[in-house]
């Protein structure tokens, strides 16, 4: 039968293989960005990888939950502030999460040389932190989880939304596919990333954290196999 400090450290080596997998996606996704660069839309042709830069519309936008903001993307968490008693039975104040989901819808992406109907059904997306708010019962009574969750408004209650706005400028990087419609943009074979930040931002950041989720991984996987050898003495 394994002893617990040989499961630890297989565990450890798990993590550690896992996390390694995911620096080395995320630095993968960051050269890919590096060689394909932004394109004009007229320019785009079907069977190819590209990446736009333009001004996101829609002419069946979606309504943030919360915000009420026209969007084509949304995110949300719904908190409610309770209160535990610790070890000592002092009373503290936590947030427990009570219900989130999120929606997204095809958009257009525009630039000066024309437009590219955008399919994010697979896409990686990164949205715009809208922040948090405080809400009250009245302000989900219309929505879907209202009935599993109505009990929870005692205490206070907030949300926070990520979202993609409509009639602000996106990036794209996706699969050109020629369809009844027209050129459109979709998940190839690859991944397929739509974000409100720019592609310097965005190749920045899946740079650092290429390098950090390798750094966290190599630790890991590296103190899992010191456990588990440690394990057999």
């Amino acid at each position: 039968m394994l002893n617990n400090m040989l499961i630890v450290g297989i565990i450890g080596v798990a993590l550690g293989a896992g996390f390694i997998y995911l620096g080395r996606r995320q630095k993968g996704q960051q050269e890919k960005m590096a060689k394909t660069k932004v394109q004009p839309v007229a320019e785009l042709q079907s069977g190819q990888v590209a990446e736009v830069y333009g001004q996101v519309i829609s002419d069946h936008a979606l309504t943030t939950p919360f915000s009420k903001r026209s969007c084509v993307y949304y995110d949300y968490e719904l908190e409610k502030q309770v209160e535990r008693r610790d070890n000592e039975g002092r009373p503290t104040r936590e947030w427990e999460n009570i219900a989130q989901d999120d929606e997204r819808t095809s958009f257009w992406i525009k630039d000066k040389t024309g437009k590219i109907e955008v399919d994010p059904d697979g896409a990686e997306i990164d949205p715009e932190d809208a922040g948090e708010r405080y809400v009250q019962e009245r302000d989900v009574m219309d929505m879907p989880f209202f009935g599993e969750i109505r009990t929870s408004f005692g205490n206070q209650t907030r949300a926070r939304e990520r979202v993609l706005y409509t009639d602000t400028p996106a990036y794209v990087m996706g699969w050109v596919k020629e369809s009844p419609d027209g050129l459109k943009l979709v998940k190839g074979q690859g991944s397929m990333i739509i974000s409100h930040r720019t592609e310097a931002e965005i190749e920045k950041s899946k740079a650092r954290s290429a390098v950090i989720w390798k750094v966290v991984g190599w630790i890991f996987g590296v103190g899992g196999v010191i456990v588990a050898i440690a394990s057999f003495f």
